[in-house]
C-alpha cells in the first residue's frame, strides 16, 4: 500500500520513487523493499510527505482524499498538518497558542 501511495504522490510531484530516495540519500535498494511492503522510518516518512506536499497518512494509505464526504481541506491547512506532525508536544501547544492570539487580534 506504502509504495502505491508514494508512487502517486511523486508522479504528481513531478519524480520517482528512486528519484525521492536519491534525493534524501537513502538507498535506491530500499525502494524494493518498500515494493515488498516495507516502510520508511517515521522521520523519513515525515520528510516525504513535506516534500510531496501530502499527509503521512496519505503516504500510509490510511487516508483517501476521494472517499472523504467533507469538503476538501485547503492546501495551506494540509501544510500545516504536515508541519505540526513534526513539532513535540509542548511545541503543538505554543502553536495552537499563538493561532488564539492571532485570531484574539482580528478587527471585529
Amino acid at each position: 500500500m506504502f509504495y502505491e501511495q508514494l508512487k502517486k504522490a511523486c508522479k504528481n510531484a513531478g519524480t520517482s520513487p528512486t528519484a525521492l530516495a536519491k534525493e534524501f540519500e537513502l538507498s535506491t535498494a530500499n525502494t524494493g523493499a518498500w515494493k515488498h511492503g516495507g516502510h520508511p522510518s517515521p522521520e523519513i516518512l515525515k520528510k516525504f510527505a513535506l516534500r510531496l506536499k501530502v499527509t503521512t497518512d496519505y503516504l500510509l494509505g490510511i487516508e483517501n482524499p476521494a472517499a472523504r464526504d467533507e469538503p476538501p481541506v485547503r492546501e495551506t491547512i494540509k501544510r500545516a498538518h504536515i508541519v505540526i506532525d513534526m513539532l513535540y508536544d509542548d511545541e503543538v501547544n505554543d502553536v495552537l497558542k499563538y493561532a488564539e492570539f492571532v485570531k484574539s487580534q482580528r478587527k471585529q
